[in-house]
């Protein structure tokens, strides 16, 4: 049965707000300041994941490999994308996008760590190669090259969080949640799962219910490899498009970050 997030409460959602990922920020709770600049540096450089570092090493021996638990789903949400990967990544830029930047105090990571306005053509480069080893067939099985592009987004999330953490202006404020907590890692994934979806209803592209449930059952495993909370990660349409509502209701406001 496919969780319903909507309806957890803001009490419930709140909680959330203060919860990151336990795994890696435990490994870089120590690490200084500028030391953390110099691993963000070298892994936005990097193709891969540097496993050279030992440093990188150690943070990827807190995420074992994952199996996919529904391939033939999975397969089916991969083939999604094979036919409509241009359409889908039109939806991206002109739909997704804007979406996360009207979260409020989720834009306030984006602004911080400075990654779109400094180099924004690589940012966006780089979120589109993801998005095409995701979906290519075979790429999420444990150490496929969907898998190894996910793992290195996690590693990417944690020392932002410690980052912008540490800068000391703009000192990150308590009311903003932890920084890339579990409330707006979900509100992302549901930009690229969600999002698509009724982008490409709304530009009247035929999509089955099967293949609905394989892009979602494709997210839903990302979700998991990104250490999202399971009760956060709607499997269906409707109850994606109801906790979306719920995300937008309690952060979309206008904001000059997300301006």
């Amino acid at each position: 049965m496919s969780p319903q997030p909507a309806a957890l409460s803001d009490a419930e959602l709140d909680v959330f707000r203060t919860r990151t990922d336990p795994a890696l920020d435990e490994l870089l709770a120590d690490v200084p300041p500028k030391e953390v600049g110099q691993l963000l540096g070298k892994l936005f450089k990097s193709d891969t994941i540097p496993l050279e570092d030992e440093r990188f090493a150690r943070m990827c021996e807190r995420l074992p490999p994952l199996p996919v638990a529904e391939p033939a789903a999975v397969a089916a949400g991969q083939q999604l994308f094979q036919l409509f990967g241009p359409e889908i990544l039109l939806i991206l830029g002109c739909y997704a996008l804007p979406a996360a930047y009207a979260a409020a105090d989720g834009v306030q990571v984006i602004h911080r760590a400075r990654r779109l306005k400094d180099d924004g053509l690589r940012r966006l480069t780089e979120t589109a190669q993801m998005l095409i080893n995701v979906m290519h067939p075979g790429g999420l099985a444990p150490d496929g090259i969907g898998a190894r592009s996910a793992r290195k987004v996690r590693l990417m999330h944690a020392l932002v969080r410690r980052h912008v953490r540490s800068l000391p202006e703009p000192r990150w404020q308590a009311r903003l949640g932890e920084p890339i907590n579990q409330e707006d890692l979900a509100g992302t994934l549901l930009t690229f799962s969600l999002v698509v979806l009724d982008g490409l209803r709304k530009i009247g592209a035929p999509v089955s219910p099967e293949a609905e449930h394989g892009y979602f059952a494709v997210w839903d495993h990302l979700g998991e490899l990104l250490g999202i909370d399971e009760r956060l990660r709607p499997r269906d349409f409707d109850s994606a498009m109801a906790f979306a509502r719920r995300i937008a209701q309690r952060q979309f406001r206008a904001t000059p970050e997300g301006q």
